[in-house]
Formats: structure tokens, sequence, C-alpha cells
């Protein structure tokens, strides 16, 4: 692959969060990730976390730096600059309802339904609940009925202990009609079609003034190939699936790497 030049400074740094900044499994940013993302703020580079994950997750995750960075949630449907919402897709709700239904037929799966400040959820075992409450900290509302929660549809998420079994019948049952993409080990997404993470990074590029020449783009999955072809330049992390792989134009053994790498070139 192709060799990031030494001096290649991007003004925004779009980067996942969850098999790239956090290992799997990880709840928090470690103090070294922590510290080069404050240098990097502190050059007057744009550090924009584009993640699967919801908005009050992600606030969480990355709390120090609230008043800094744009945040871009829910496989980019969601992007927000501080208080405000700058862009938000919505999934056609019949769609939506066909989706739902499919995975609460389909064992073991469960559904998890994106709002703009909580995920819905209506769980068949126990320990779904304990994993979206306790593992990976999500605020959610559960509900009796998932096809009546009180707002629009953003991203649907199916749960699935092993992804890799299921990815093909979700790509078959639904790709043609939305954007079916797969987001880490137990996760498939469901967005409307046409959005991704780059629709997320381009509604925060545009408003600050950034073109997609000047981005760079890190991440690891398959939900993260939109967004390394709107970057100017992509890097995928070398345990990253092979579809990343080969959207970036190299590779690395971890963020922080190439975070060291962009400041030294300054």
């Amino acid at each position: 692959m192709a060799i990031m030049p030494r001096m290649f400074t991007p003004r925004l740094i779009a980067c996942d969060v969850d098999g790239t900044l956090l290992p799997e499994g990880q709840p928090y940013l470690a103090p070294e990730t922590l510290a080069l993302i404050e240098h990097l703020l502190d050059a007057g580079i744009a550090f924009v976390p584009a993640s699967g994950r919801q908005h009050p997750n992600l606030e969480h995750v990355f709390a120090p730096f609230l008043d800094r960075i744009p945040l871009v949630a829910e496989n980019g449907t969601m992007a927000f600059l501080g208080d405000e919402q700058v862009f938000r897709a919505e999934m056609n709700r019949e769609l939506g309802h066909e989706i739902i239904h499919t995975i609460l037929q389909r064992d073991p799966c469960e559904a998890l339904v994106s709002g703009a400040r909580t995920s819905y959820i209506q769980p068949k075992c126990p320990d779904f609940l304990t994993l979206i409450r306790k593992d990976i900290r999500y605020t959610c509302t559960i509900v009796d009925d998932l096809m009546n929660i009180p707002e629009p549809y953003s991203k649907l998420t199916a749960y699935h202990p092993s992804v890799a079994d299921d990815a093909p019948f979700w790509l078959e049952r639904f790709g043609s009609r939305c954007n079916v993409a797969v987001s880490g080990l137990i996760w498939i997404d469901f967005m409307p079609t046409g959005i991704s993470k780059a629709s997320g990074v381009a509604a925060v590029c545009e408003r600050l003034g950034i073109a997609p020449t000047e981005c760079l783009a890190i991440g690891d999955n398959d939900n993260d190939v939109e967004m390394f072809d709107f970057a100017g330049h992509a890097i995928a992390m070398e345990t990253g699936s092979e579809k990343a792989r080969a959207h970036a134009q190299e590779t690395t053994p971890s963020a922080n790497e190439v975070f060291r790498k962009v400041l030294e070139s300054l």
C-alpha cells in the first residue's frame, strides 16, 4: 500500500472508535490516546469521532473534549457540533418495521432502535439488557413494542453473537433497500440508502469549511469504507476487515501511531 507522505497534515481527522481507538470491550480511552488527541486539537486539527455508537455514549467516552470536538454518531445518521445537531437521517418507518419484525423473529438476534438521545430495546433475553446497560453503557429505553417508539428511526441494529455467520442473510434480505453494514463483532446496522459515516463527516466538514481532500480517515471495519472513500487519505487498522483495508491507502498497527506521525509532520 502507498505510504502517507511525511508532511501530509490533515485539517480534520475522522476516526472510528471500536476496534480503532478502543480495543473491543475496552470502555475508556487510554491516557496516551487522550494526550495525543489533545495535542492534535491544540495544533488546530479538528478531531471527529465517527462511530456506530449512540450520541450519549460518545459524550461519555470523549467527555474531556466535548467543548472542542464534533461527534458523528449512529454510523453517520447523526452529527453534532456541541449541543447542535447538524445532521440527522431518518429511516422509512415501514421498512423499519419490517426489519424490526425480522430481527425479533430470528433467534438469537436482538433489536436496537436508535433515537436522538436514547436507544430503544425490547429484550428477548435478560443478557441483552445487561450487554446494553452494563457492558457497553448505553442510555436505553425498554419498550413493549418497538413498532411504536415515539420518534423517527435513525438507525436500526441487529445484535448477533456471531455477525460473520449471520451477515449474508441480512445483506440478501435488505441490502437492496437500505445500507446494511457490519459494525463490529456482534452488530449489523441498517441505515437509509446512501447514508453512512461519510454523511455525518461531510456535514461536519461543510459547517467547518473543510474540504474532503483535507481529511484523514482512520477505521477498521466495513462501516468505515464510505468514510475512507470520502476522505483525502484513509488508513485502516492492520487487523481491520478485508474490505476496509482494500479501500485504504495504508495500514497501521494503532491509531496512536498515526496521531504521532501527524504531529511529527507539523
